[in-house]
């Protein structure tokens, strides 16, 4: 501290100052850090708006496919509604493609085949064809 007053008072207003080379080494390694951030600043920048344009198209793919799914469940509802004017209220089995309308009551051990556990199947057996159908086979 004392060196420092030393050389205020020895140096006039206006006079050249030469700076030792430790401290020129520290004042160059403050401007190569301010340099080194301010490129990392425009690299993260960059990476920014890169991200924002994939986050857009993301988001223009993602209305596109929920437009679609919104036209095909339009088209389903559609075929449903036509299929029940021309058939009648039912149920369709996607597999077999069979159209079975309500109220149909079917017969038969090969639809009892048909039907099977946990199926979840679409045919429906009245209960007391069920009970005359064991009869039959006891």
């Amino acid at each position: 501290m004392a060196e420092e007053t030393k050389l205020k008072s020895q140096m006039s207003e206006g006079d050249a100052v030469k700076f030792t080379d430790e401290e020129l080494q520290s004042l160059q390694g403050l401007q190569n850090t301010y340099a080194s951030i301010s490129t990392q600043f425009g690299q993260l920048k960059v990476s920014k708006m890169n991200l924002l344009r994939q986050l857009d198209s993301l988001e223009q793919s993602e209305e596109a496919l929920e437009n679609a799914w919104e036209d095909n469940r339009k088209k389903e509802s559609e075929l449903v509604q036509s299929l029940t004017e021309k058939y009648g209220t039912g149920s369709l089995n996607p597999q077999t493609g069979e159209y079975t309308p309500i109220g149909k009551v079917l017969y038969g051990l090969e639809t009892l085949r048909t039907i099977k556990y946990l199926d979840k199947s679409v045919y429906v057996l009245r209960p007391d064809f069920i009970n005359s159908l064991r009869m039959l086979v006891d």
